[in-house]
């Protein structure tokens, strides 16, 4: 489920070595008492984060070295579509009281994520036969895509937007089959009249998403869920990763240790970078909410996170977005930190309005216990 962009790539070998070195010094318990203290004032926090009608406020720090880029794999996938978070929701999106956007507040980043671990790390949840995602994904494409989509295409002296729902059933097993539909609700249409005056002029040619123009059913029998340091693993596996976070540190270093061995740094990307897009993929996946919390725990300790402050995701639902930045790119994620849930992810090549990248929004999530059932 992990997408991203076309990332220049240029890490510095020395600073690699510092950064290792002070992560050596660092001592653990720090960020034990770090996380007593956030407990003790979180209450004080979560009344900031969604009710203080004050302008956001930038946390002061001390000025971060250039941040390093991306892995080789989601600079592949941006190249096959060029895109950007687009605000626009579903024409049918429900429009509620609790979609309502709540008020900017002084924030920062390891609060929120702290505050997303405390909550989440508090609710229950049994697995069951399927975990059920729905989301939908927005791109800006400037290229025209082959059907099936594989990436090839010439660029075009336009843009357009394309965006669709998938909705997946991943067996817990594997035993029972799977299913993927993609394709739906899909929509074509231009980010601005020039676009569409250059499509037209160029004879208003048929376009296609990443993945062809009509919905297709998929089913299949897997049992893997996603793809870390390009390896599958299955959702078994997924349901036993560590629930406390320095043991998950440990083993996502052991994973992208032997990513590293076995395609290189300048593949793998920097640690920080590794960690960040493997959350972006298992926070709506099917792991307990001890991961989840462990995750979110462990993304606070990482360098060059910072708050975005309150925001609202394409759909309109408000939450807070906290950032990671670098040379020619920027990660985002959109979470609530009153219920610890992802809304959306949103990975660019550049920080404009016109920046390319892939927004994905996650509607719905959970288990269900029948093939077609949703949460």
């Amino acid at each position: 489920m992990t997408t991203g962009a076309d990332m220049k790539r240029t890490p510095a070998a020395s600073a690699r070595t510092i950064d290792r070195t002070f992560a050596a010094l660092r001592p653990a318990a720090l960020d034990t008492l770090a996380e007593d203290a956030y407990a003790r004032r979180r209450d004080t926090d979560i009344d900031q984060i969604t009710r203080s009608g004050e302008p956001a406020r930038a946390v002061r720090r001390r000025p971060a070295r250039r941040p390093l880029l991306l892995v080789a794999g989601v600079a592949a996938a941006c190249a096959a579509a060029a895109a950007i978070a687009v605000p626009a929701a579903r024409d049918d999106a429900p429009r509620t009281a609790a979609t309502r956007q709540r008020p900017t507040g002084p924030v920062d980043a390891r609060s929120v994520l702290l505050a997303s671990a405390q909550t989440v790390e508090r609710t229950e949840e049994t697995p069951g036969r399927y975990w059920y995602t729905k989301f939908r994904v927005q791109t800006l494409s400037n290229v025209k895509l082959p059907d099936g989509g594989d990436g090839r295409g010439a660029k075009l002296p336009y843009t357009y937007r394309h965006s669709s729902t998938e909705e997946r059933w991943l067996s817990r097993t594997g035993r029972d089959r799977s299913r993927t539909i993609t394709g739906i609700d899909r929509k074509i249409d231009f980010p601005t009249a020039q676009d569409e005056a250059e499509w037209r002029r160029a004879g208003a040619p048929r376009l296609t998403g990443p993945r062809g123009d009509r919905p297709r059913v998929i089913d299949d029998r897997q049992a893997f869920a996603e793809v870390v340091a390009n390896e599958p693993v299955t959702v078994e596996a997924l349901l036993k990763l560590p629930t406390d976070a320095a043991a998950l540190t440990a083993d996502l270093k052991r994973r992208y240790r032997r990513d590293v061995r076995r395609t290189g740094t300048d593949i793998a990307g920097p640690f920080e970078y590794f960690v960040w897009s493997t959350a972006e993929s298992l926070l709506a996946g099917p792991i307990t909410p001890g991961t989840k919390a462990a995750f979110y725990r462990v993304l606070a300790a990482q360098p060059g996170i910072r708050a975005e402050g309150r925001t609202t995701d394409p759909l309109g639902r408000g939450g807070v977005a906290v950032s990671m930045s670098g040379d020619g790119y920027r990660l985002r994620l959109i979470v609530d930190p009153a219920t610890g849930r992802l809304l959306a992810t949103d990975n660019r090549v550049g920080d404009t309005p016109g920046a390319r990248g892939t927004t994905t929004t996650y509607l719905d999530m959970g288990w269900v216990d029948r093939l077609g059932a949703r949460p």
